[in-house]
């Protein structure tokens, strides 16, 4: 927890405030839905931050163990079509899942996939 602390720290100090964007702030598989092939966002938390923070919750989605599994064939996909660096989305990841992590520690909740993805690979 503490080296995905250190790398949220970093990222955030890196993060110019012009490159900043409206995030949703909670895509997974189950808030963005198909209407005949126009999708849909939905239940967005209306964030403002780096536009990688936006991809990491999709890496915990939509089960532990193909999170784990797909991560790095996830981790390459959403670096090659995002057209971030790839360890820029794995450091947004990381800290993400520790930030979930706490959140869900600190309300009595255990945050299965988080702990799995922080455990292999950070």
């Amino acid at each position: 927890m503490a080296r995905a602390a250190t790398m949220a720290r970093e990222l955030l100090e890196a993060s110019a405030p012009e490159a900043q964007v409206v995030l949703h702030g909670d895509v997974h598989h189950g808030n963005v839905l198909d209407f005949d092939g126009r999708w849909l966002a939905i239940d967005p938390k209306g964030l403002i931050g780096h536009r990688a923070f936006d991809y990491a919750n999709v890496f915990c989605n939509p089960a532990t163990d193909l999170a784990v599994s797909h991560f790095h064939r996830r981790l390459s996909i959403v670096s090659e079509q995002s057209g971030l660096d790839l360890d820029v989305v794995r450091s947004w990841v990381i800290a993400w899942c520790a930030l979930s992590v706490t959140w869900t520690n600190n309300c009595d909740g255990r945050p299965w996939t988080p702990q799995a993805i922080l455990a292999e690979f950070s």
